[in-house]
């Protein structure tokens, strides 16, 4: 967050507004502060159009825009307000987000539209969400202007899936074009960062040396920008709106690509996320890809695009060893998969998350798919 404080507000502690420009600029009034950032959102989503040779209509392009508006307001607005005394401070945690964002077309996003957002978002976050779209022309972004002269929607068997950098992604992945040899798989990579984004070029690379164009990946970039040194430490770090962001962008890449499914690969632990102690309530413990987000964001492209859409959890019934256990080959591998694991372990690299991995020796290993390079 960056511009300087021009004003106090009036605001109670964890309740703000938070309203967007046609520029992208927000303006927070929140506790103790009025100000207009000059913090932007980058989303670089032209390689959506690109990949499919088309342009990105409106209705996704504004389900784009709620999903970004969202992700925003989540990091500027702090959860336990600075102004607010360190002992009380301690015990805040629920915010009331009021959003005012201009929309390509507001008309479209009907009552109930709106709540369905609202109540995904809440359940997400655990704070109370209030979407306002206003009738104002978003700047345009290449996604919605730079066409091409020939489409390249992909045919016969397709599915799609979110490709994070992390093993649980990689494992799914592999096990799907593994299993499905006739199968194409658009793989969507949100980069939140430039270390993310090298581990998901690193495990593209392997993957279409083993599969070769069955996997097509598009990666965006969906980040902050123009920040002063030191801002992120001042943003709110719990994020808990990540997983709404990056489930939209891949669902709506799936859907310009002609697919009604988005496969999201959690194993079941992950994917439920039950708290570590009893002093850990509601989204404290991530809601990412909890069975309720997932059918809540369902509904919500499904009731966009006018067609039937599913976000799905492949493997919520396993653990993270069953996944990598199904990337044996068939009738029976030279190794199992926590053997595997050790061959590379030596080589694992780890962002600061402890959650991303540099799996690339895993795909390199001929046991894991069943064939010599």
């Amino acid at each position: 967050m960056s511009g300087a404080k021009v004003a106090v507000g009036d605001s109670a502690p964890g309740e703000y507004t938070i309203t967007f420009t046609e520029a992208g600029q927000a303006a927070v009034r929140g506790p103790g502060i009025t100000r207009l950032t000059d913090v932007q959102m980058l989303v670089e989503d032209h390689g959506i159009s690109l990949a499919f040779g088309t342009t990105l209509p409106t209705h996704l392009a504004d389900l784009l825009d709620v999903a970004v508006a969202a992700y925003v307001a989540d990091r500027l607005c702090l959860r336990r307000p600075r102004s607010v005394p360190r002992a009380d401070a301690e015990s805040l945690w629920q915010r009331r987000m009021t959003v005012r964002l201009p929309l390509r077309d507001p008309g479209a996003w009907s009552t109930e539209r709106c709540r369905r957002v609202e109540a995904l978002l809440g359940f997400l976050t655990d704070d109370t969400w209030n979407l306002e779209f206003t009738q104002e022309r978003p700047k345009f972004r290449l996604s919605e202007t730079q066409g091409s002269l020939f489409q390249y929607i992909p045919v016969g068997d397709v599915t799609s899936s979110l490709l994070s950098g992390g093993l649980d992604s990689l494992a799914g992945l592999t096990t799907e074009l593994a299993k499905h040899s006739a199968r194409t798989v658009i793989a969507f990579s949100a980069r939140t960062n430039r270390r993310i984004g090298i581990y998901q070029r690193d495990q593209v690379q392997a993957l279409i040396a083993r599969f070769g164009p069955r996997l097509r990946h598009i990666p965006v970039t969906i980040r902050l920008k123009e920040r002063a040194a030191g801002e992120y430490d001042r943003e709110e770090p719990s994020q808990r709106t990540r997983g709404f962001v990056f489930q939209v962008f891949g669902a709506v890449t799936a859907a310009i690509g002609g697919v009604n499914s988005l496969h999201v690969y959690e194993n079941g632990v992950g994917s439920l996320n039950l708290p570590y102690s009893a002093s850990q309530l509601g989204a404290q413990a991530t809601r990412a890809t909890n069975p309720v987000t997932v059918a809540m964001a369902s509904e919500l492209v499904s009731d966009v695009t006018g067609q039937p859409f599913c976000v799905c959890l492949p493997h919520q019934f396993n653990e993270g060893g069953d996944v990598l256990n199904l990337s044996r080959p068939a009738p029976s591998g030279s190794h199992a998969a926590h053997h595997l694991l050790r061959q590379f372990s030596s080589a694992v690299r780890r962002c600061a998350s402890m959650r991303y991995l540099s799996v690339v020796p895993f795909l390199k290993t001929e046991s894991v798919l069943g064939r010599s390079p």
